[in-house]
């Protein structure tokens, strides 16, 4: 699980070594880039104030490799 901001936190140390959490758009984009292909389905959940359509941005349009 990949979570952003501070009230995430908490939701994130529940998955412990499968936990990935984000204080910035642009970290949390580069290591979901790192880990996604054609084939990888993403559910992109927040609020409107966390901006995570930002974050949808830069992951759909990734450098390719």
């Amino acid at each position: 699980v990949f979570t952003f901001g501070s009230l995430s936190r908490e939701t994130s140390l529940t998955f412990g070594q499968e936990e990935h959490h984000f204080e910035e758009h642009q970290a949390l984009a580069e290591s979901l880039i790192k880990q996604i292909d054609e084939h990888t389905t993403i559910l992109v959940k927040g609020s409107r104030m966390a901006k995570m359509e930002n974050v949808v941005e830069m992951i759909r349009y990734k450098p390719e490799n």
